[in-house]
């Protein structure tokens, strides 16, 4: 047979007799002594009833609300540990889809131009420099590069890597298509107030619902906590044409962003756009505050060769005779990661 500490019904019984004990004792302790012919300590005694049973109900309120406030943090820890264990699941097998089962990341060259104020190492680095230093301390994070320069492909590492270094208590990174935010919408309420509907935030926790499974409010409680780190995929597939001077819908998307704050300020958020679509939203005022901006290079030719030898495991294979000799224009080709893993697995 289980025992243990009563749980929330059971205490709320014992507050709800206790209440009704409570009553009956100051009703009785009025009726004695409006009786008279009591002596002073018996008057004390009397009146002591009420006031020890009053100091047990007081005792039980606190334990409930003790208990309850357990029982929330464990639920939380248990819904982010279940919801790391879900996104690495995803991740892991994207990963594989990308870059083939052995996890075969290009270590591709990196510019890193770090935060105003910022302690990120800057000049030039590797993806494997970067994912180190930010699973030590996520922050805000912008990766940019050419089209197929292997953003997504950091992007999914990255996740991976946070969650290999993650505590118990640690935010889960959580990866989404940017894309999917919709725009926020207002309306007026019956008595003339504006109100915004909504919202990043409000976009996020329906993804954690919908992609995730979780339960809505536990999904609003960790991200009101701050307890996902958004690792936001393709801000520059937002907008397939832009027309004069009104907002984009990426320049809207970085106006919430910038909005996401902590308790410590800005909250962690992981960013990719293409280089040049970033420096267009630059030039109109329009990028994430507070964050280090990555720079993607291609893959040079000493890097391709070691890629094809680690897949090979040393051996020969026709992609490695082909890079030997590679003309301008293959080499320009497979200086994409996507594109060198393609015709790898080709």
């Amino acid at each position: 047979m289980e025992t243990g500490r009563p749980g929330p019904a059971g205490v709320r019984w014992m507050l709800g007799g206790g209440v009704v004990v409570l009553v009956a004792g100051c009703v009785w302790a009025g009726w004695s002594v409006s009786r008279g012919g009591l002596q002073p300590q018996d008057v004390s005694g009397v009146l002591g009833l009420p006031v020890g049973i009053l100091g047990v109900l007081v005792g039980a309120a606190v334990s409930l609300s003790a208990l309850r406030l357990q029982q929330a943090t464990d639920a939380r820890a248990v819904a982010l540990d279940g919801l790391a264990g879900t996104v690495e699941e995803i991740e892991v097998a994207e990963r594989a889809h990308m870059l083939g089962n052995g996890a075969h990341l290009i270590d591709l060259r990196v510019e890193v131009t770090p935060r105003q104020g910022g302690t990120e190492p800057p000049g030039p680095q590797r993806l494997s420099d970067v994912a180190a230093w930010y699973c030590a301390a996520p922050g805000r994070l912008v990766v940019t590069g050419a089209p197929g320069a292997g953003k997504t492909v950091f992007a999914v590492h990255l996740v991976v890597r946070l969650l290999a270094a993650r505590g118990p208590a640690d935010p889960v990174p959580v990866r989404l298509a940017i894309g999917d935010l919709p725009a926020p919408r207002t309306h007026r309420r019956w008595w003339g107030r504006w109100r915004t509907v909504g919202g990043f935030e409000h976009w996020l926790t329906s993804s954690l619902v919908k992609v995730y499974g979780l339960r809505e409010r536990t999904a609003a409680d960790l991200v009101a906590r701050r307890l996902v780190i958004p690792v936001l995929d393709g801000l520059d597939e937002m907008d397939t044409e832009v027309e004069g001077d009104a907002p984009s819908r990426a320049q809207q998307a970085l106006d919430e962003l910038n909005a996401y704050e902590s308790v410590d300020g800005s909250a962690p958020v992981v960013l990719t756009c293409r280089e040049q679509r970033y420096a267009e939203l630059s030039e109109r005022y329009a990028w994430l505050r507070q964050s280090a901006l990555l720079r993607i290079a291609g893959v040079g030719a000493d890097e391709a060769r070691r890629y094809v030898e680690s897949r090979s495991d040393g051996r020969g294979s026709p992609l490695g005779t082909l890079l030997q000799g590679a003309g301008e224009a293959v080499a320009q080709a497979l200086s994409s990661p996507f594109y060198l893993g393609l015709a790898y697995a080709v």
